[in-house]
């Protein structure tokens, strides 16, 4: 179980858009999703991990920080998040590298949207952040 304090997630820009009935405010679940997904980015990077794209349907979209990713995940079913870890030999934003890690996370799926994520090759403490990241602590 993590320590994290919660943290509100900004508002996103793809709201207005995708929720201009609701004057931008996204339903529960998203409002929930989007809570989880933030405390998630900011706990990692507590942990030594940055985010660096968002991987979708083969396509690869670097971003400079978690606003960006989420912007581009929210207005998706599902994506991976790639965080590596924040040394300057190992964050880049690229592709192919055993030194990056993936979460797969899926909308909809309310508190269960971190669905899976990958080991790393190179044990450097990602898995261990993982294993005690629980999205529950942000419902």
């Amino acid at each position: 179980m993590t320590k994290t304090k919660v943290l509100t997630p900004p508002l996103l820009d793809i709201d207005k858009v995708l929720y201009k009935d609701r004057e931008g405010l996204p339903h529960p679940n998203g409002v929930l999703e989007r809570r989880i997904v933030w405390n998630l980015i900011a706990y990692l990077d507590a942990k030594g991990f940055g985010i660096i794209r968002v991987d979708e349907d083969g396509q690869k979209h670097p971003v400079m920080d978690a606003k960006a990713a989420m912007e581009i995940f929210f207005n998706l079913d599902e994506a991976c998040f790639v965080f590596a870890k924040k040394e300057k030999e190992d964050m880049y934003i690229g592709g192919g590298s055993p030194k990056e890690h993936w979460i797969l996370l899926i909308a909809g799926n309310g508190i269960d949207i971190v669905s899976d994520y990958g080991i790393p090759k190179i044990p450097n403490g990602f898995d261990e952040a993982m294993s005690q990241f629980d999205g529950e602590e942000f419902a």
